[in-house]
Parts: structure tokens; C-alpha cells; sequence
């Protein structure tokens, strides 16, 4: 069992580069850099030209050749596939996007060159040389570099400033609270919770298998591997894309204790809301989109006046309350299930399920073991599929009610979801 309680603000590396960016020196003072400015603007920088007195005084820069992606997990809308964790090349890429900028050197110093050839090798000690050096220059001006929620370019700006608004976000919202400080004699209370954890669903699973509720096959695929379990951390991401640079909350669960439940259950319930609402899954986004409205053109339904709308489910994923999303997706089942069942499933081990994954969303933040009490963790693929459930078919039920019947169009793409 291993228990990930320092990663607090994930970065990515960048991947080996296509020409030497070492820059002439880093100055916040001499720069143009000013903490202030860097804060609240944005613009590019090439490779070339990273960390130049004359490009980069607005808070942002994007390194080329880089995919920068935030740790809100693409399992969202991969409902419907089996995740392979033990792919190598995304298990280095998840191992790179969760890497914590304080634990930058000791990764570079561990990383293994063995299979690059001699060029490659000096080039990519060479880039490592620049950004440890960056590193040690925005430590020394208390300044932090993360990705944004959105796009490519990594965000530069000051850390204390950062963090008031990530504790602004925490008070404003209430999604969070406060359990216990990790340090003094509490030092180990977030070893504890995760071993409190991992006992109540195994108790829960052997007795629901004991009963026949379950079959071994759900055991099997529900069960946890306590080899590589670890507690959830949070981290926030800057939205670059908005006025004031906001943050968002990023929960990272990848191998979290409810892990297997959820890419379990969360297929199983993306297929029965999308047959009580006629929600289609545009899985290749725009090309899906174009497809779909040409076959909604053809079937008569697309009218000259017809009006799309798309918006961000995101910010909807931390305020649901949990006592209503139960009842709502009872209802769904209930609406829904013909036979009372689904995989073998029954309606109520379904919500027993559920109800086991929202009761045990702990996290690690600040060096703090806080439990969220609203809402879904951004790293739970269920997080998503509650989120519509509860917006389409609780709060909108006669929306959905008139959608279907009116045959209009209903789609969602992650996060993103558009209808007519």
C-alpha cells in the first residue's frame, strides 16, 4: 500500500525538445518579470526564445513541441473502454503529469538514459541542466509554474498570490473540510484514513459476495490491489482562458481506494442515462459533432432557425449534494431498469456502490487530510456521469422530457455538452 501525501501541485516535464533552450539568466528584477505582471496576462514563447527578456513578461510561456495536460483525468468519457494501467509509455506519462515541481531534481536525478543515443542523451541532459536551473530561479523569487486548466502554455506567477486563491476557492465553495492538520502527532492520520478505507469496501465487498449480490466476476473487477493504492491528493490549475485567472480543482485518483468501483459501475450507468435522455457520446469530438448534425439534418429535425447551445459541465462537478444525487439516480434506475438489474447488478447494490465511492472521497492538500462533502473528485470518471444526472435528469427532468419528445439534439463530449 503506498500513500501519496506530498504531491500537491502536479507538473508535467516537458518531453525532450528539438533544440537547446539553456536561457542567458533569470532575474525577476532586471527581467521585465515582474510578479505582478506575470500573474495576469498571458502570451507565447517559442523554444528559442524561453525565459527572453523581451517575450515572456506576461506570466506564460509555451515550450514547443509540448502537450501540456492538466490532471483531470481523460477516463471522464472513456466509459465504455477497459483502462490498461499497465501500459508502460501511459504509465510514464501519468508518472511525468503527476510529478511534483518540489520533487523536480530527485526525478531528473533518477532518470535512467541507458536507451538514448549519445546526441540525445547530451541533449536532454542539457534541457534538464536549463530547467532545474529555471526551477532554482522561481524558487528564489517565490514564484510557481503550473499548467493551466486549458491549452498548452505553462503558467507563471506568484505563489503566495496562487495560494490565497486556492483558499479563497476552498472557503467560498465548502466542497472541502478541514479534517486534520498532517503534522505534529497527526502525522500519520492520512495513513490511517486510507487503512480505515481500504477495510470497509473489502468488508463491504466480501459480504455483498458472501450474499450473492455479487458474483465473483464483479469481486474481481471491483476488488482493490493494495500494492498500489493511495490516498487522493487535490492540487488547483490557473484558468488562463478567464478574466482574473481563477483556479479549478484537480483530485488526482488513479490508483485512489474507489478506483476499481467506479471504472466498474460508471460504463453501466453512462448507458442507461444516455437511453432515458437520447444523449449521444461524440468519443472523437468534432468530427463525432459534424456526424451527428448531419444525421440529425438528414432524419428532417435541423430547421433554419434551429439554435445550438454548449456549455462546461465543470464547474456543476463539486456542488451537487450527494443525499439528492442518490435519489435522483435511484429514480433513473428505478425509471429505467425494466428488469430491476443491469450486469447482474441489482438497482440497490448499484446505489450501494455509489453511495460507497461519495462517502469516501478523501483527499490530501496542503498538508492536510480533508474529505470532500459535495460534489465528485475531478479524477472519478463517475464525478462526470453524476454531474449530468443530476443536471439533466433532476433538476431539468422536463427538459430531457421535451428533448426527447421533440426529438432534439442531445450530445456530450467530456466535459462539454451541447443540445438544440
Amino acid at each position: 500500500m503506498v500513500e501519496q501525501s506530498t504531491f500537491n501541485h502536479p507538473i508535467m516535464m516537458p518531453p525532450t525538445m528539438t533544440r537547446d533552450i539553456t536561457p542567458h539568466y533569470f532575474d525577476s528584477n532586471n527581467s521585465g518579470m515582474s510578479p505582478a505582471s506575470m500573474k495576469t496576462h498571458s502570451c507565447t514563447v517559442q523554444s528559442r526564445t524561453l525565459l527572453d527578456d523581451n517575450t515572456h513578461e506576461n506570466g506564460e510561456f509555451n515550450v514547443n513541441n509540448t502537450k501540456a495536460m492538466n490532471d483531470k483525468q481523460e477516463d471522464d468519457d472513456d466509459e465504455y473502454q477497459d483502462i490498461d494501467d499497465d501500459d508502460d509509455v501511459n504509465d510514464k506519462a501519468q508518472e511525468l503529469k503527476d510529478l511534483d515541481w518540489d520533487d523536480l531534481p530527485n526525478f531528473i536525478r533518477h532518470l535512467d538514459y541507458n536507451q538514448l543515443k549519445a546526441d540525445d542523451c547530451h541533449k536532454a541532459n542539457s534541457e534538464n541542466r536549463t530547467i532545474l536551473s529555471i526551477r532554482r530561479k522561481m524558487v528564489a523569487n517565490n514564484m510557481i509554474l503550473r499548467l493551466p486548466y486549458k491549452g498548452t502554455p505553462f503558467y507563471i506567477g506568484s505563489k503566495n498570490d496562487f495560494q490565497e486563491k486556492e483558499v479563497a476557492y476552498i472557503t467560498q465553495t465548502s466542497t472541502w473540510v478541514l479534517l486534520h492538520k498532517l503534522d505534529g502527532g497527526h502525522q500519520n492520520v492520512s495513513q490511517l484514513c486510507l487503512t480505515k478505507i481500504l477495510e470497509e469496501i473489502e468488508t463491504k465487498l466480501s459480504h455483498l459476495l458472501d450474499s450473492k449480490y455479487i458474483n465473483e466476476v464483479h469481486h474481481f473487477k471491483t476488488n482493490i490491489n493494495r500494492s498500489s493504492v493511495r490516498m487522493h491528493y487535490l492540487y488547483f490549475v490557473p484558468e488562463t482562458h478567464k478574466e482574473e485567472i481563477p483556479v479549478r480543482p484537480i483530485t488526482v485518483c488513479n490508483d485512489g481506494p474507489t478506483m476499481n468501483i467506479v471504472r466498474y459501475i460508471t460504463p453501466l450507468l453512462w448507458s442507461i442515462f444516455d437511453q432515458a435522455t437520447n444523449c449521444r457520446r461524440f468519443q472523437n469530438g468534432s468530427i463525432d459533432v459534424i456526424h451527428g448534425i448531419e444525421k440529425y439534418a438528414q432524419m428532417g429535425h435541423l430547421k433554419p432557425g434551429t439554435l445550438f447551445v454548449t456549455f462546461n459541465m465543470d464547474d456543476l462537478t463539486t456542488s451537487f449534494l450527494h443525499d439528492q444525487i442518490m435519489s435522483t439516480l435511484q429514480r433513473l434506475l428505478i425509471e429505467q431498469l425494466q428488469d430491476k438489474t443491469i450486469d447482474g447488478l441489482t438497482i440497490d447494490i448499484i446505489l450501494q456502490l455509489v453511495h460507497l465511492v461519495l462517502k469516501n472521497q478523501f483527499c490530501v492538500y496542503n498538508n492536510g487530510l480533508y474529505q470532500q462533502i459535495h460534489g465528485g473528485a475531478s479524477g472519478l470518471p463517475l464525478t462526470m456521469l453524476l454531474t449530468y444526472v443530476n443536471l439533466f435528469y433532476g433538476q431539468d427532468s422536463e427538459l430531457m422530457k421535451t428533448i426527447k419528445e421533440k426529438d432534439e439534439f442531445f450530445g456530450r463530449y467530456r466535459e462539454q455538452a451541447i443540445l438544440t
